[in-house]
């Protein structure tokens, strides 16, 4: 990562963009990967989740996409994927910057999950933290099966509920579709998981469509200069960040500036953003 870049911008960023947690990453990020495995299933999921805890209506919409294989599955942001390729094409065309992300609710994060032993790789890159980050995560859900059922995308669902890392959850899964996996990190059910959602309505994961793809989709790496990190330290980055945001970029060499209507570049002190986590342990 880069020391003392200045990074300009024609207007005052709000808040709101302040948490968008999402910019521009590595100009070879997309064109630089490992294929890990072909994904015989596509899954769409919608997110809505609450950005700032303290202001009810601050959601946020990301759009997620979870390719399974037989040995891995990934699960990542739409909106990314298409941001990083509009990147990567004007970036070739020899353009010097690019514009802001116009979905404020994109997430840079991909999970990878390892069928065989369910153990988690998650990667999170261009984000606000102004670095690319890469933690492995071992995930035991312990899920209480209940005797609710509901039709979602015409497929007969059953329900779960479950704690996880602070949350209560429950989920909706089509026991028909014999893929122990889902969005997000969850998994380990006896079917597919279509719909999660925490029971404060913070995070909703919702499945809109569902192909078993006749053309294998490669499921791909980012080979990405990626810092190793512990999830826990990763957290603790993200709080300092939204608890001072000029502070934390001070802190690595960055300064965000704005452009004042005399001409003169000015630092943009941000106010302290409610930080709202789906990990809260």
């Amino acid at each position: 990562m880069c020391k003392n870049i200045v990074t300009l911008t024609m207007l005052v960023l709000s808040p709101y963009l302040l948490n968008a947690q999402y910019r521009c990453p590595n100009s070879t990020s997309i064109e630089n990967y490992e294929v890990l495995d072909s994904a015989d299933f596509e899954c769409t999921y919608e997110l809505h989740y609450l950005k700032n805890i303290k202001n009810e209506n601050a959601i946020s919409k990301d759009i997620k996409v979870l390719l399974i294989g037989q040995k891995i599955s990934k699960f990542y942001s739409y909106y990314s994927l298409v941001y990083d390729s509009l990147c990567q094409q004007l970036i070739k065309k020899g353009h010097t910057s690019v514009p802001s992300n116009s979905n404020s609710g994109t997430q840079g994060y991909e999970i990878f999950k390892d069928i065989g032993t369910k153990q988690i790789t998650y990667t999170d890159k261009g984000t606000c933290l102004r670095g690319n980050f890469i933690y492995e995560d071992n995930i035991d859900m312990q899920w209480n099966i209940c005797p609710e059922k509901s039709i979602i995308l015409d497929h007969q669902c059953q329900k779960a509920t479950t704690k996880f890392r602070g949350r209560d959850y429950e989920v909706w899964f089509a026991d028909n579709i014999p893929l122990s996996n889902g969005p997000w990190k969850f998994g380990g059910l006896p079917g597919l998981i279509l719909k999660v959602r925490d029971l404060q309505n913070n995070f909703v994961f919702e499945c809109t469509g569902i192909r078993s793809l006749k053309k294998k989709l490669p499921i791909l790496f980012y080979k990405i200069d990626y810092t190793k990190i512990k999830r826990e330290d990763l957290a603790k980055l993200y709080g300092k960040y939204h608890d001072d945001p000029t502070g934390y970029l001070e802190s690595i060499g960055e300064q965000l500036l704005f452009m004042g209507k005399d001409g003169k570049a000015r630092v943009n002190r941000q106010a302290k953003y409610p930080y709202n986590p789906i990990e809260l342990e």
